[in-house]
C-alpha cells in the first residue's frame, strides 16, 4: 500500500527523518497549495453566482409580477393567522390546565 513512497521515514523504515542529506520533497506540497488556492477561488465564485441567480430569480419575479407578489403576501398572512390561532389555543389550554 505504501510501497514506493520515498517521503516515509521513521522507526520501522531505513530512512531517518532527521537526515539532512535526504529531506522529504516539498514540491508536492507547494503544488497542492497552489491548486487548493485556485479551487477556493472557483468555489467562492460558484457560490456567489448561485446565490445571486437564486436571489434575483425570486426577488426579480416578485418585483415585476404584481399578482404573484400579492398572492405570496396573502399566503404569508393566512399562515401567520393560523399560527396565531394555534398558539392562542395552546396557551388557553395550558391556563385552563393550571386552574383545574
Amino acid at each position: 500500500m505504501y510501497a514506493g513512497n520515498r517521503d516515509l521515514c521513521g522507526a520501522p523504515l531505513q530512512n531517518n527523518c532527521s537526515n539532512p542529506e535526504n529531506p522529504p520533497a516539498t514540491t508536492s506540497k507547494n503544488k497542492y497549495k497552489k491548486a487548493n488556492g485556485l479551487r477556493k477561488v472557483w468555489f467562492y465564485l460558484d457560490i456567489t453566482c448561485g446565490f445571486a441567480t437564486g436571489f434575483w430569480g425570486i426577488i426579480g419575479v416578485l418585483a415585476f409580477k404584481k399578482e404573484w407578489r400579492r398572492k405570496l403576501f396573502m399566503i404569508a398572512e393566512v399562515t401567520m393567522d393560523k399560527v396565531y390561532v394555534a398558539v392562542a389555543v395552546k396557551i388557553s389550554k395550558i391556563k385552563r390546565g393550571r386552574e383545574a
